[in-house]
């Protein structure tokens, strides 16, 4: 079984009449994949119905990976859209890259991706705008550790430590399935310095003022790592 790669893309439409319209059909063609519902839809699904309805501009034969799927698709908005999509190991930018350039010309539709998978060290982008950014995955085992943070028993809070006895927090889970307290907390979130580290205050675990002196401190009570996100272009994936 693989690792599933989640991979954000925005499709920008260019600021001409053709990169509307480009854009517009592009998205219907995903829509209708799927019998016009905003769910899951594999690639090969859109590749073939696309190669089907379309006559390509370009000679086409894709032989990208193709083992992924879209888990989310919004509406058109500002002469763009995004998809969310799992892919089997790494990120399919290239296989959407070649479809858009065959049956659409490469004047008119841009990809701008973020793609995330931590057991391949899979951090990249080709959006600046969104650079520096950087993933934070911190975990810790057992009541005793826990106890150690330095938020967990801040008066200024208006929760504390054992209001989280289930799973139902992003942050923290203090019980097992038979709901016995044996303290766990899992926690990962991405973003600039400032959201990381928000975040992390958000979630009771400290007050830090940079992201490397939350790892080094985080690492005295559990496993912190910190990935930065790589800028990768498309024309560079493979």
């Amino acid at each position: 079984m693989p690792n599933w790669c989640e991979t954000t893309i925005t499709f920008d439409g260019r600021d001409t009449e053709e990169g509307k319209r480009a854009l517009e059909d592009f998205y219907n063609k995903i829509v209708e994949t799927n019998g016009n519902e905003h769910c899951t839809v594999f690639e090969e699904m859109i590749e073939k119905h696309i190669v089907d309805t379309m006559t390509p501009l370009y000679p086409y034969n894709n032989n990208e990976n193709k083992r992924g799927y879209i888990t989310w698709i919004n509406d058109i908005n500002y002469n763009s859209f995004t998809i969310v999509c799992e892919d089997a190991w790494t990120p399919n930018i290239k296989f959407w890259d070649e479809l858009i350039h065959a049956f659409y010309g490469d004047d008119k539709i841009d990809i701008r991706y973020q793609a995330y998978e931590p057991g391949m060290g899979i951090f990249l982008t080709n959006d600046e705008g969104l650079l520096p950014r950087y993933n934070f995955d911190f975990t810790a085992y057992g009541l005793k550790e826990i106890m150690k943070l330095p938020g967990m028993f801040d008066p200024g809070r208006s929760y504390g430590p054992f209001m989280f006895l289930d799973s139902s927090n992003d942050c923290f889970n203090y019980t097992n399935y038979n709901k016995d307290i044996v303290g766990y907390i899992n926690f990962v979130t991405d973003g600039d310095e400032d959201d990381v580290l928000g975040y992390i205050e958000e979630c009771n675990l400290g007050k830090y003022n940079t992201i490397e002196q939350a790892e080094h401190e985080l690492n005295k009570v559990g496993t912190a790592y910190v990935n930065e996100f790589k800028y990768v272009p498309v024309e560079e994936m493979s």
